[in-house]
Parts: C-alpha cells; structure tokens; sequence
C-alpha cells in the first residue's frame, strides 16, 4: 500500500504514544490534539491492516463506543 499523503486519527493517548515511538511517520496530529490525533505517513511498518485498524478504531472513539485494543495483536 502506498499512501501519497498523511491521514489522521484519534487514539488512546498510550496507544499514540507507542505508535510514535514505534514508526518514524507517525507523528502528533497536525492541526489538532496532540495527546489524542496522530497523523499517519508511508513509512516502514505502516501497513494496511495498521490502517483499517486506525481508522476502525476512531470511529469508534469517536463514536463514544469502546475501541478495540489492536496493540496485542
């Protein structure tokens, strides 16, 4: 998969945490709460399962729902 750009998501502010850490291009979300958005880039180890997962697990943070915890798997 090949992202042309960046795309950002809300997550659990620990979850963000590792994220970051753990891939080069994900960084604090631009533009927006830096404790709960992340912006995600190409980059190694950013997959599209990594992608789904993010997305999938925004919408339910920001749905008010309780998200999945992906970073077990």
């Amino acid at each position: 998969m090949r992202l042309r750009s960046r795309t950002s998501a809300t997550v659990d502010p620990h979850h963000g945490d590792a994220l970051r850490r753990d891939h080069d291009s994900i960084t604090p979300g631009r533009y927006l709460d830096k404790n709960h958005w992340i912006s995600v880039g190409a980059g190694r180890g950013v997959t599209k399962r990594l992608i789904d997962d993010l997305v999938h697990s925004s919408y339910e943070l920001a749905a008010g729902r309780s998200a999945p915890d992906y970073r077990s798997s």
